[in-house]
């Protein structure tokens, strides 16, 4: 069946999916706008595109570090970022299109996802030969259910998760059953796309589950089914060579994420067993979940309706008198049944306490949160339920109108679910700044932010450490990264999430922060630091919405010159040379140099290169007092620091060839 012919068959379906996938999504916004910029979304994930806009479509250069956060950390390596997504520059274009800003970015591209992952749901059903109105229904099962939704809510990466499940498994099932190379760069690409969305704990998820359907595939013998010459060996080589090229394919993120995670704080070792196990699903919440009994804060403020599966009955019931051989079935619906169901299982057995014994086993031990894998047990329970209710419609002609309606009040009771509680998830809203307000920043060059205590205001957001710095080309003396290098981390004292400093101001930390040029300090008002006579030798420049800001007269400047005994003068100190923070780079001008040396106050991570004047020189970075400190070279006029990122690069190239391979098969028709 050719492409063109497969989707005039079924266009009328498909178009009804997107139609009715955009309504629940106008609903959702309805009840509540901004419906999908919650938490990370909106801490993490809003700073994290919006800075891809503007490096890659602005500036023409792809962000591999970032100075607003963390003294300077890197960004590309992360992961999570998202740089080398394509939908994200979709989505900030479109926001900038009809908002005029970033700000429903995260909107929109859960609605993309969305509406691409109930076409996907429906092909893959379709695919697997089932009545084009159960497929229908299940598709928007499927993306109605609860645990997708409420948690993309927070983490737009779980509405990517709900598309690339059946995506992938589309392209993996048209692999196996014709073996064809198209299909092999097809599914390579399709898993390439999913990595580069940044979370690579639901790819791991995904693949660990994909391994799993393939040794019970070729276990089950379905390769029999499938009338073609095509032996064992073929299908699992065309697998392994799918697996490889999409190895190729994403080496220009792969490879900087193993480098940065060797060196990280948090992740170059296996996580501790409470982390690894925190968040495990109860078996007792699941089924009570199933009775509308839910328990409150689960997960992140979030209740165990996530838990919810209104499918659950029904597969109960369908499971029964299949076993009682009331349901006569193909023999490759029979046995794809039986394999998608023991993978459900397996799934929901992955999520609960059990997941334990997985602690001693490498890159097991690498990912958190058992919860996660119930993602699977969703999928592979909506696969085989529709098959054996697919068999229930054919069967039962006459019940075929209640077998519909009664997919479709699934379907609305899990849209109930999700929009009966609207703000059922870390209610940290959107940081919009009105217009006209006074900005609470005063200006990245002038130096760095710290946030001291907690800020108890509507807008705290706008004043808390994490992202924002970055979303509002500011400076922040730390960050949110969970990839952040040691180094990074620990000059930053040890802060993270919140970057919020709880302790009191001291003589010896206003010292060490005004070294790191920390110029402001947002404290909120009833924070006790208020009352510190440290905090008294600041000079107050802001106060209002109950938050306070002081500006610091002793912030060293962000660049800065030393004599040859490495000194600062004063006048060093109050005549810097003047400088800029671009993308991936710092420029200084340094004509007529009073000193010998420049100093920036970044943490000096490897791969910094130097632009003298335009020409690349090797000079030695110096490592005095933790900082990037270089010689100025004599009669220069301008310097440039810029970091390189080679692992990037080497992938890069490696990819870009095994692209331009695929599509020259493509091309010439050789696939």
């Amino acid at each position: 069946m050719t492409s063109i012919k497969y989707f005039w068959d079924n266009y009328k379906f498909i178009v009804s999916l997107t139609v009715v996938s955009f309504l629940v999504f106008f609903l959702f916004e309805r009840l509540n706008p901004d419906f999908f910029l919650y938490d990370d979304n909106s801490t993490q994930f809003l700073p994290f595109y919006k800075y891809n806009w503007v490096s890659l479509v602005e500036n023409h250069t792809i962000p591999l570090i970032n100075f607003h956060q963390y003294l300077g950390q890197t960004y590309l390596a992360q992961g999570q970022s998202g740089v080398l997504y394509p939908p994200v520059y979709i989505a900030a274009f479109l926001s900038k299109l009809l908002g005029g800003d970033f700000f429903i970015t995260l909107d929109i591209l859960a609605l993309i996802h969305i509406i691409a992952a109930s076409i996907s749901m429906y092909c893959l059903l379709r695919f697997n030969e089932l009545d084009h109105k159960i497929s229908f229904v299940f598709s928007l099962i499927w993306v109605s259910i609860p645990y997708f939704i409420v948690l993309s809510k927070g983490w737009i990466i779980m509405s990517y998760f709900l598309l690339y499940i059946p995506l992938c498994f589309l392209f993996l099932l048209r692999l196996l059953k014709y073996c064809r190379m198209r299909d092999v760069l097809l599914l390579s690409l399709v898993n390439a796309f999913f990595f580069f969305q940044g979370y690579i704990q639901n790819v791991f998820i995904y693949f660990v589950f994909e391994f799993l359907f393939i040794i019970l595939y070729f276990r089950f013998g379905l390769l029999e089914l499938y009338k073609t010459k095509t032996s064992f060996f073929r299908q699992l080589t065309l697998y392994f060579y799918s697996k490889l090229i999409f190895l190729l394919l994403i080496l220009p993120l792969l490879l900087p994420v193993l480098i940065n995670q060797k060196v990280s704080a948090h992740r170059s070792e296996q996580l501790s067993f409470l982390t690894f196990m925190r968040f495990y699903v109860p078996l007792r919440d699941f089924l009570s979940s199933q009775l509308f009994l839910f328990k409150k804060n689960v997960i992140f403020g979030v209740d165990s309706e996530i838990y919810f599966s209104g499918l659950f009955f029904i597969t109960i019931f369908l499971v029964f008198i299949f076993i009682k051989k009331k349901i006569d079935l193909r023999i490759e619906h029979r046995k794809n049944t039986i394999i998608f169901f023991l993978l459900a299982l397996s799934a929901l057995v992955f999520s609960t306490l059990f997941n334990s014994v997985f602690y001693i086993f490498p890159l097991f031990n690498s990912f958190r949160w058992p919860f996660k894998y119930l993602a699977m047990f969703f999928f592979f329970q909506c696969l085989f339920t529709a098959i054996l209710l697919n068999a229930v419609y054919l069967k039962y002609k006459k019940f075929r109108y209640l077998i519909l309606l009664l997919c479709i009040l699934v379907f609305v009771v899990n849209i109930i679910m999700i929009s009966y509680k609207p703000q059922n998830v870390t209610a940290r809203k959107p940081f919009y700044r009105n217009a006209g307000e006074i900005s609470p920043y005063l200006g990245k060059e002038n130096g760095r932010i710290f946030t001291l205590g907690k800020i108890n205001n509507k807008k705290r957001s706008l004043y808390r450490g994490e992202l924002f710095a970055t979303f509002y080309d500011e400076f922040h003396f730390a960050g949110y990264d969970p990839l952040v290098s040691k180094e990074n981390h620990t000059k930053a004292l040890g802060l993270g999430q919140t970057s919020n400093y709880k302790g009191i101001l001291s003589p010896g930390l206003l010292k060490y922060l005004s070294g790191w040029s920390v110029k402001y300090f947002i404290v909120g008002k009833e924070d006790k630091n208020n009352e510190s006579k440290i905090i008294k030798r600041l000079k107050l420049v802001y106060f209002e919405n109950d938050i306070l800001i002081y500006e610091n007269p002793y912030s060293y400047p962000l660049v800065y010159y030393l004599n040859r005994d490495l000194r600062i003068t004063k006048a060093y100190f109050n005549n810097p040379p003047k400088f800029n923070f671009g993308v991936n780079k710092i420029t200084v001008d340094v004509g007529g140099s009073p000193g010998e040396y420049m100093v920036l106050n970044i943490i000096p991570l490897k791969n910094y290169q130097t632009f003298v004047d335009g020409k690349k020189i090797n000079i030695k970075v110096n490592k005095i007092k933790d900082r990037l400190t270089l010689k100025i070279p004599k009669d220069s006029d301008q310097i440039v620091i810029s970091y390189f990122e080679p692992y990037f690069y080497y992938g890069f190239i490696i990819s870009l060839f095994t692209l331009f391979v695929i599509i020259t098969l493509f091309i010439f028709k050789r696939v």
